[in-house]
């Protein structure tokens, strides 16, 4: 008996004995993690995965846009068709892709088949989102159900995340057009859940005690491919690398000193103790490099992964040098090769200003979360970011790293749509989403279990706000805009274009993959400032010797030269800086037709009747139609066009063809009080005068305080000869504008007509009081000083005339018979 308690003694010493290690794990990659998740999905969650594909497809399909749209849209659907170098980086790998799906889907027409590809790789990221937030709740869905919560409860957290994303109304904005934002946005989805999967595998190989690497380098391998991959789309997803890097290498480090510790060293038998400490040394060393060299093959190997894909990037030089007809920065050469994938070109649109980008900061964090989720849902966010850190640290800080670089990276840019860039930024906010809304099941569950499934509603409140401005099923601006652009133009014409996003890249649409008007040459003004672009112009003279020189006014010169050349087709530009003085320019819609300066009155009236036609433009005055900023910025071209038609109809004196063109910019705007002022005028021009004074005082209706009109109401009166009236209101016109030196001159002149010269004087003096340099006022006043016999006070006006002028005539005459007079 006492043997055997000897024997057990020994045995629980032995057991107490702590274990010697050759290293200690540091406490700072201990990071916890609480995960138990199971490493394979169950039936049930590959049918609520799909089911969120299948709802979110949906629902982008029923709002897609029908044709092409604004942004980067034209341009890459023509791009994708004609297979050709879009604006840089390039994204070869869209126009791959693009070109393959527009020739496989044979549904619609091209446009809509490129924006159903955007709609359907936004409905694959936000089903990995699904997929990756079960990984990420992990054993929390078993807390679920421990809670005696219906099982389905469990797939709450990740259908919220994933419609959370859907239904944001940035992401949904880019699901429904041919856009790359989507594509990268499924990029992102899949190596974050590549990731959390690889870290999963690790922390359950690490329960082993088994070396790591070799159980999942695949894992590994896939990332870095996928990487490498979604780098010949678009950079935005340089965004992830950091906190890819802070999760590879914290993992692995901890793995390599794990298999440290775990190092038997067999020395070899050595009576002389030198040699025995050379061998042990030796033993160790060789051991050390053997746990290494897995490692080491297994990162060489990634690198190669990552740099297989890139190859791709060899698309650009090859397709620029088969000059297709849209070969953006034309990247044949090892030079624009890189200054075009660096996107050199763009870093205009960069802010240093420290100022500049902590005001963007702000405003980007304060705004844009919110907008595309609610204050509520970032509420329950932000708690899903300090629960998932506290549970489960590392997987916590590397999403959250994520959004901190996308952030410290976006605000930097100042361009027009940098939400776009935050959608990797959202994407991981709708994971926190996610873990938030467990640790409110949580909470409920224990009231009330089957109220938890509630919180399955939660998706709802972002569809509801977002759907109107996000359902584009009717929006036809882009279509129709590039269609008008184009109608006024002559057959086989070159035509210069001035924009981009809202201008060229339709166009192009409609002429490169459409078809439409394919008897024009499109010329884009941008591009003639660069040395790539003439050779690509040859075709249009190819006796001009293209050069350029950095000449400031090169543009205008090669538009010159290609003018004078090609004097036997017509010619048009979208804008006349600097070209007046050497050209005619005749309205074409938003373009000038081109012509030789000089031109007869009547020449002009006919090119201007030539190029007046109706426009096509669907859904302007629906309410159902939403009408972003793009489609509000047509609105106001196309009153513009009419406006200008109008000015010039006017300036030829054709008020009856004016007043049409100002009544068509009432279709677009009816409470426009400008238009109503044009009408009145050109109605005043021609006589009838109770309409013009009609339409003017519409223009009041609708603003009270627009002076224009008051002042063109007393005109009318005035010129009808009705002087009281148009007194009345050039006083309204003095209420308003009690230093309009142009309105006491107006009153003035009716007071001198009714030979009322004391009101006159009174003008006068306000004038000069307003005005005290204006020679002509006092000039006046002194004048009618001296008629009233007030010869002092005309003597010291003429006396400030000739202190701002020493040399007019007038004031010395009318000083000199001043002093005749005493």
């Amino acid at each position: 008996m006492r043997k055997q308690i000897k024997t057990q003694n020994k045995t629980k010493k032995k057991h107490r004995k702590k274990k010697r290690y050759l290293f200690k794990i540091p406490s700072s990659l201990l990071l916890k993690d609480e995960s138990t998740s199971p490493l394979y999905f169950t039936r049930m969650d590959y049918i609520f995965g799909i089911l969120v594909l299948l709802i979110s497809f949906g629902v982008y399909l029923h709002t897609l846009i029908p044709t092409v749209g604004f942004h980067d849209s034209g341009e890459l659907i023509a791009v994708s068709y004609l297979l050709g170098i879009a604006h840089p980086p390039g994204y070869p790998l869209y126009c791959l892709l693009g070109k393959l799906w527009m020739t496989l889907m044979p549904i619609g027409n091209i446009a809509y088949r490129m924006n159903m590809l955007s709609a359907l790789c936004a409905a694959l990221a936000c089903m990995m989102v699904y997929f990756i937030v079960l990984k990420v709740v992990g054993g929390g869905r078993q807390e679920v159900v421990k809670y005696h919560l219906l099982h389905p409860a469990s797939y709450i957290p990740s259908a919220v995340a994933a419609l959370m994303l859907a239904f944001a109304t940035t992401f949904w904005e880019q699901a429904v057009i041919a856009e790359k934002y989507t594509l990268n946005a499924m990029f992102t989805t899949l190596i974050i859940f590549i990731l959390v999967k690889w870290q999963e595998t690790m922390v359950k190989d690490d329960k082993k005690n088994s070396s790591l690497i070799p159980h999942s380098s695949s894992l590994l391998y896939l990332f870095t491919f996928t990487l490498g991959l979604s780098f010949t789309h678009h950079f935005q997803t340089l965004f992830i690398v950091p906190a890819s890097i802070f999760l590879i290498m914290i993992i692995l480090l901890r793995c390599f000193v794990g298999d440290l510790m775990n190092m038997r060293v067999k020395i070899r038998y050595a009576k002389n103790f030198f040699l025995k400490y050379i061998f042990k040394s030796w033993a160790y060393i060789k051991s050390f490099f053997k746990i290494l060299f897995p490692y080491v093959r297994t990162l060489s190997l990634m690198f190669l992964l990552f740099i297989i894909p890139l190859c791709l990037w060899l698309y650009l030089p090859f397709q620029a040098s088969q000059d297709p007809p849209l070969n953006w920065g034309s990247p044949d050469t090892m030079d624009r090769f890189i200054r075009h994938i660096t996107t050199k070109d763009f870093r205009g649109y960069m802010s240093s200003s420290t100022l500049e980008i902590f005001s963007r900061l702000t405003h980007h964090i304060t705004h844009f979360f919110t907008n595309q989720f609610t204050i509520f849902l970032v509420i329950i966010g932000v708690i899903g970011i300090f629960f998932l850190i506290k549970k489960r640290g590392l997987l916590g800080l590397f999403l959250l790293l994520i959004i901190l670089t996308d952030l410290l990276v976006s605000i930097r840019y100042n361009i027009y749509n940098i939400e776009d860039y935050y959608i990797p930024a959202f994407i991981i906010f709708s994971i926190f989403i996610g873990y938030g809304t467990l640790m409110l099941i949580k909470v409920i569950s224990r009231l009330s279990p089957i109220t938890s499934c509630i919180l399955l509603f939660i998706p709802l409140i972002p569809f509801l706000l977002h759907y109107h401005s996000n359902d584009r099923s009717n929006y036809f601006f882009g279509y129709d805009y590039g269609r008008n652009l184009l109608r006024p133009i002559a057959q086989n014409a070159i035509v210069f274009l001035k924009g981009l996003d809202h201008d060229a890249f339709p166009i192009w649409y409609l002429h490169y993959a459409e078809h439409i008007r394919s008897d024009l040459d499109l010329v884009s003004i941008l591009f003639m400032y660069f040395d790539w672009y003439p050779e690509q112009l040859k075709h249009l003279n190819p006796y001009e010797p293209y050069s350029f020189t950095g000449d400031k006014d090169i543009m205008q010169i090669r538009f010159g030269n290609i003018f004078f050349n090609n004097k036997n087709r017509p010619i048009y530009t979208h804008f006349d800086e600097n070209f007046n003085k050497d050209y005619s320019l005749v309205y074409a819609g938003t373009f000038y037709r081109v012509l030789d300066k000089n031109l007869s009155k009547n020449v002009l009236l006919k090119e201007l009747d030539k190029h007046n036609v109706r426009f096509m433009y669907r859904g302007i005055n629906d309410d159902k139609v939403y009408k972003d900023t793009r489609a509000e910025m047509i609105v106001t071209n196309y009153i513009s066009i009419y406006n200008n038609y109008g000015n010039v109809y006017s300036g030829f004196e054709k008020f009856t063809q004016a007043i049409r063109e100002y009544k068509k910019t009432l279709i677009f705007n009816p409470d426009n009080p400008n238009s109503y002022f044009n009408i009145g005028i050109a109605y005043s021009n021609l006589g009838q005068y109770d309409k013009s004074i009609t339409e003017l005082k519409k223009a009041i209706a609708i603003d009270q305080n627009y002076v224009k009109a008051y002042k063109g109401i007393g005109n009318v009166y005035e010129g009808k000869g009705e002087l009281e009236e148009a007194i009345k209101w050039y006083k309204k016109v003095t209420e308003l504008e009690p230093d309009s030196v142009e309105n006491h001159r107006n009153l003035a002149r009716v007071y001198y007509t009714m030979k009322k010269i004391d009101e006159v004087i009174t003008e006068c003096e306000k004038m000069v009081k307003i005005d005290p340099q204006n020679i002509e006022s006092r000039s006046n006043l002194g004048s009618l000083y001296f008629k009233k016999g007030k010869y002092k006070k005309a003597s010291i006006e003429f006396e400030e005339i000739l202190k701002l002028d020493p040399q007019n005539a007038y004031a010395h005459d009318m000083l000199c018979k001043i002093k005749g007079r005493f």
